[in-house]
């Protein structure tokens, strides 16, 4: 899994408002200008893996960081609304004083939370219909790319959820000590944007 420390903040917009936004939906950033030498880091990690095709959310961040990623690798790009990012109420996991006052916490403290929430199916995306997402997803890339190194592209928490997916299945709604140890809210520093790498056998 490769990581990319890419501004999540929208114009005129305090980074939990930004967050608030993208995490109900209501709107997406767009990569900013000097975000291209960041995806550029992200590409040249991507290289090892010989991959065949590119897997990207609509959402603006994320297309357009695979627009980047398809044209330097010379790869074909897939749009799929299956891996736009997963929806919450942020001010049901945190409030806008407590974000703001734990620092560096911040995010560790969200991801402790939102996973929390996830597995107590509390998000605004219930856990069947992000079942049937990724159902859908694999079912498609299996069917056009087996036995093939497949880019996926999209925010944190859902590449983390997909990867985890990929590897113990339906497990992953059911048993929450395996799903917080795979997560690890509290120790793997998520970045705001992230791909993934799977070999689909």
């Amino acid at each position: 899994m490769t990581s990319g420390e890419i501004s999540y903040t929208l114009p005129g917009h305090s980074l939990y408002k930004s967050i608030e936004k993208a995490a109900s939906g209501e709107r997406f950033p767009h990569l900013v200008k000097n975000a291209k030498k960041e995806v550029l880091k992200i590409t040249k990690a991507l290289k090892k893996y010989q991959p065949s095709v590119i897997f990207s959310a609509p959402s603006h961040q994320t297309n357009e960081t695979a627009k980047v990623i398809a044209q330097e690798l010379g790869l074909k790009m897939v749009v799929s609304k299956n891996l736009l990012p997963l929806r919450f109420n942020l001010k049901n996991l945190i409030t806008e004083r407590e974000f703001n006052s734990l620092g560096d916490n911040k995010f560790k403290v969200l991801r402790v939370r939102f996973i929390n929430n996830f597995f107590q199916d509390k998000l605004i995306d219930k856990n069947k219909e992000i079942k049937k997402r990724f159902e859908r997803l694999t079912g498609k890339i299996l069917k056009n790319h087996k036995n093939q190194a497949v880019v996926v592209v999209s925010h944190a928490y859902i590449i983390k959820l997909f990867s985890i997916y990929h590897k113990i299945g339906n497990e992953m709604f059911k048993t929450k000590q395996k799903l917080l140890k795979m997560f690890q809210p509290t120790k793997e520093p998520l970045r705001r944007l992230e791909t993934l790498v799977i070999n689909f056998k």
